[in-house]
């Protein structure tokens, strides 16, 4: 089954689902154009130009118009992938930017799971789900140009901007602020500066610091709280005028930057401050309450059986100061293992040993979904030094809010 998540000139993405077993009989396919998938869960074979392979969560399949494939599950019941299919335009910038103009490497087939593609495959699937502050359109072409430098071996290092570069960025910014009413994408922003989509997007975040998808979202969220602050028309209106799509979607993004609803956030600009003050008092009293809670010092000597010692500091046997006293040295992580661990196993034969079970990992849950500013503000901050490292930029200091697509 596939589902349509994005169309746009350049890039379009889909959502696949198979559930076909070992007993469903393999049928021959056709590539239509150049593709990019992750492999998010599931294992399926591949079969293409006499070639085969096997993937599993984490590898990369590779498309190229007009090639005949055939997919296989001689292992396994059914697969996941996220796919993204780029336009000849699109892929001929990536390669000319970082491979020199290599076609050949479309024709790669799999790339089996790598660390550096995983974690991106990871991003895309977070914005494809809403929640990352990246566009699923900017993050495909990232991906896409992600695989072409891992493949071909070659890291582009973006040249500095300069000050026609510069200007065009801020210019784009400008126009995005006044159009971020309307349904913008990254190919109709790009085509207003006359740039690929591509080098424009890495343009725009090496100048800025955030990509044209954060700059509209953080455009319309202060478009927004104008309107909540000075006008008098519905939460449902605010989030129509300036452009989000779906209103779930708006007070969602809008408390995620704002900690308290649309309506709070009316109700306080309008002269009530009790929203703020209870919310300050309540994490005084939190902070208060961790500050009284006792906290043993570090480096003091646990108390317990003899031979027994803390990381950092044993006691020396070899300089008593006072009856019942030890001085104290600092004590390596090798010697709390040869000199602290207790008695040898043979002198422990016999005794049950308590092993506490293996606990699974949990299921990843969303910051928003948990109701937890905070740490919603440190998973926006992880996303946003993973979005700076994408494009080579220095991050700024300042806290950033999580941004849903509007």
């Amino acid at each position: 089954m596939a589902t349509l998540l994005l169309r746009a000139g350049s890039i379009s993405a889909f959502d696949y689902r198979c559930a076909a077993g070992p007993a469903d009989k393999p049928f021959v396919e056709l590539h239509d154009g150049f593709s990019v998938s992750y492999v998010r869960k599931g294992s399926f074979g591949y079969r293409a130009r006499g070639k085969s392979f096997e993937l599993v969560a984490g590898s990369i399949l590779v498309g190229y118009p007009g090639d005949e494939y055939m997919c296989t599950h001689e292992h396994a019941c059914g697969d996941e992938c996220l796919s993204f299919v780029l336009a000849p335009a699109l892929v001929e910038t990536i390669d000319a930017e970082i491979a020199s103009g290599r076609p050949d490497i479309w024709r790669t087939g799999c790339v089996p799971p790598l660390p550096r593609l995983v974690v991106m495959g990871e991003l895309a699937q977070a914005a494809a789900e809403g929640t990352s502050a990246v566009g699923l359109d900017e993050i495909g072409i990232l991906f896409a140009a992600r695989f072409v430098e891992i493949v071909s071996g070659r890291k582009h290092e973006p040249p500095e901007a300069g000050a026609r570069d510069r200007r065009c960025a801020v210019e784009a910014a400008l126009w995005i602020d006044e159009h971020s009413h309307e349904p913008l994408d990254l190919d109709g922003t790009a085509r207003e500066v006359g740039l690929s989509p591509f080098y424009f997007l890495r343009l725009f975040a090496r100048v800025l610091g955030v990509t044209p998808h954060q700059y509209l979202v953080r455009s319309r969220l202060r478009h927004a709280a104008r309107l909540l602050a000075e006008g008098t028309s519905s939460v449902t209106d605010v989030a129509f005028d300036v452009g989000f799509g779906d209103l779930s979607n708006f007070v969602r993004t809008f408390h995620r930057a704002a900690g308290v609803s649309p309506r709070e956030f009316r109700r306080t600009a309008k002269g009530d401050r009790r929203i703020f003050q209870d919310r300050l008092s309540a994490r005084s009293q939190s902070d208060k309450k961790r500050a009284t809670q006792p906290q043993e010092p570090s480096g003091e000597r646990k108390e317990g059986a003899e031979g027994q010692c803390r990381m950092g500091t044993e006691p020396d046997t070899r300089k008593p100061q006072a009856a019942g006293s030890y001085e104290r040295r600092e004590c390596g992580e090798e010697d709390h293992l040869r000199q602290c661990a207790g008695p040898e196993p043979s002198a422990r034969r016999g005794q049950q040993l308590s092993v506490a079970p293996a606990q699974p990992f949990a299921a990843a849950q969303h910051p928003v979904e948990r109701g937890d500013r905070q740490q919603g503000q440190k998973a926006e901050r992880r996303a946003q030094r993973m979005i700076h490292q994408l494009f080579r930029i220095q991050q700024g200091s300042s806290d950033q809010t999580d941004d849903e697509e509007g």
